[in-house]
């Protein structure tokens, strides 16, 4: 997509994926947004292009609704966004992984970025300069993108979302301040890519279906004259049967291709759910274990009963004298 002298593209695989329905969503065409294609397992980028025309920019990177990288770029220059950076010279490449779903309605309550699973967006700001600085390791945005089960009912954008893979070496260039000419809650320029699957997406007639289905420019039962000879005209099973081989393999092939790709999604979410599983027995385990140390203390306590307290009034020496506790009148 591109706003006026800015450019950007999410790119996989070497390639710029193919946005599909891009519009604007404003009308001062400040924002646009379109579909691409997620697949699992892609590792993925954000690339940024400005021309000379254009003043030095900020970008603000959100994914799945975190704030994942603020980078500031020169006019007439190129920037890839690869991931969270974690260290001096490290950083954890973005990947599309399957989203993990539980039935669970504290989850719909507590995870209010669910409703924006499947979106990438790049926030635009104009900046008046770029100070150098030291680079200094806060806090990573690493933790935002974890993969964290969500609400079956509160998830609406498919069945993706963005992970972080394993950590690479990465030689990072001067770190720098910026001075905002946009204030940050109003972006200069913003652009929405919204990630799904291509089953998905295809299903919502936003990516065309592989095989469209060829239709015929003549009607049943017409007939032209060449049509007139003793030659019997073939069925439907007969036309399908007479198909070119190499049509038949490329749809075998296609075939296979996506039915392999959404066994490995399965895989891996079953895999998820099975980590998950783990880590809620564990934590069972150890409340029964609680339960078990406190409900032995609670029968000691009761067995025991209420130890008396010494009583303050003396009584006498036992040498037989009576003392009155009745008051005067």
């Amino acid at each position: 997509m591109k706003i006026k002298n800015i450019e950007c593209q999410v790119i996989c695989d070497g390639e710029a994926l193919t946005e599909y329905q891009e519009k604007s969503d404003s009308q001062d065409q400040k924002t646009k947004s379109c579909y691409i294609v997620s697949d699992v397992g892609k590792r993925f980028l954000v690339r940024i292009k400005s021309d000379p025309h254009q003043s030095d920019i900020c970008c603000r990177l959100w994914i799945d609704g975190q704030c994942t990288n603020v980078v500031g770029i020169q006019n007439d220059h190129l920037h890839d966004v690869l991931g969270v950076r974690i260290g001096e010279s490290q950083l954890r490449p973005f990947i599309f992984s399957p989203v993990t779903t539980v039935d669970d309605d504290h989850l719909r309550e507590t995870t209010p970025a669910a409703k924006d699973l499947g979106t990438l967006c790049l926030k635009v700001h104009r900046i008046s300069k770029l100070y150098p600085k030291p680079y200094h390791f806060t806090r990573s945005s690493q933790d935002n993108l974890v993969n964290r089960p969500v609400d079956e009912r509160s998830k609406k954008a498919g069945s993706h979302r963005v992970t972080l893979a394993e950590p690479e070496t990465k030689d990072y260039g001067p770190t720098s301040s910026v001075t905002y000419v946009d204030p940050i809650d109003s972006p200069y320029f913003s652009f929405t890519w919204r990630y799904r699957s291509k089953a998905m997406l295809q299903a919502q007639g936003i990516v065309p279906q592989d095989h469209p289905v060829a239709s015929s420019s003549k009607r049943p039962g017409s007939s032209t004259p060449s049509d007139n000879s003793s030659k019997r005209p073939r069925t439907d099973q007969s036309a399908s049967q007479h198909r070119p081989n190499h049509l038949v393999k490329t749809e075998v092939i296609q075939s296979a291709r996506e039915l392999r790709a959404q066994r490995d999604a399965l895989r891996a979410q079953r895999a998820a759910i099975e980590a998950q599983r783990d880590a809620l027995r564990a934590q069972h385990a150890a409340i029964e274990a609680q339960e078990a140390v406190l409900e032995k203390a609670l029968r000691r306590a009761e067995s025991e009963g209420v130890k008396r307290e010494t009583s303050p009034l003396v009584l006498g020496a036992g040498n037989g004298d009576v003392v009155d506790l009745t008051e005067d009148n």
